[in-house]
């Protein structure tokens, strides 16, 4: 991979950054931590149910050759359902019941694009575009949960004895595990996206590499949509590159 500041992470970074930034869901949280608790988990629900088909999907499409990157995707997919369980407890925590959102099939309409762009994406498209998908919902996980972790804990962490303080813990799992910096997993995408972009003849022959691809373009989009962001920067501002690591973070 070229040198970062020729490579599009950083202009994601700081467009995912700007689109945080404009967020009702983060606004929401400030003004009222329990309702707009209770939004997120049922707005983000489908993308979190359908994540592991998602990249099962991916996963079984990587060459041979890249037997760490099936690796590591494997343990993103979370088959065995750990990291969604975890979900559905944080949901739980601000007041929503964990069954009636597993036998729900409604996808609220801020996300359906999302839903369908990650389907198209990790069903239909190229491993490249994939991988693409699913490393920049990951990113976008990972800031978001940076972004309202302190509000729900300082929310929570004056009520403890109204909640509770193992269902406290139990709750803010997911959303800690996602703000945390985890440097393995930071490296493995590093390299399924190097290995994927440098193997790629149609990537390197029709793509400048400082301009985001289509599906990252589109999964952001997607992203603001549904964080309710009312400047969604990819397509109307124009930023220079980012700051930082934007690998560093997540589960």
């Amino acid at each position: 991979m070229k040198n970062r500041r020729d490579h599009w992470l950083p202009d994601f970074q700081a467009q995912l950054n700007l689109g945080l930034s404009h967020s009702g869901w983060v606004q929401q949280v400030r003004l009222n931590q329990i309702e707009g608790g209770r939004e997120i988990c049922k707005e983000l629900w489908p993308f979190i149910r359908e994540l592991p088909t998602n990249i099962v999907s991916v996963t079984d499409k990587l060459p041979a050759k890249l037997s760490a990157a099936r690796n590591f995707l494997n343990q993103l997919a979370d088959q065995e359902l750990h990291y969604q369980n975890l979900y559905l407890s944080q949901c739980e925590l601000v007041g929503l019941e964990p069954a009636v959102l597993r036998q729900s099939l409604e996808i609220p309409h801020s996300a359906e694009r999302l839903i369908a762009s990650m389907r198209r994406y990790c069903e239909e498209g190229t491993v490249l575009e994939g991988v693409q998908a699913i490393v920049v919902a990951e990113l976008a996980a990972t800031q978001f949960a940076r972004v309202v972790l302190t509000e729900f804990e300082g929310y929570f962490g004056a009520r403890m004895e109204t909640y509770g303080a193992q269902n406290i813990e139990v709750g803010l799992t997911w959303l800690r595990l996602h703000a945390k910096t985890n440097i393995r997993h930071a490296i493995w995408m590093k390299r399924m996206l190097d290995a994927l972009e440098l193997d790629s003849h149609s990537y390197q022959n029709g793509h400048d590499s400082k301009n985001m691809p289509p599906a990252v373009e589109e999964i952001l989009l997607s992203i603001c949509e549904l964080w309710q962001t009312t400047q969604p920067g990819a397509q109307s501002i124009n930023l220079q590159s980012g700051s930082g690591n934007p690998f560093i973070g997540g589960k």
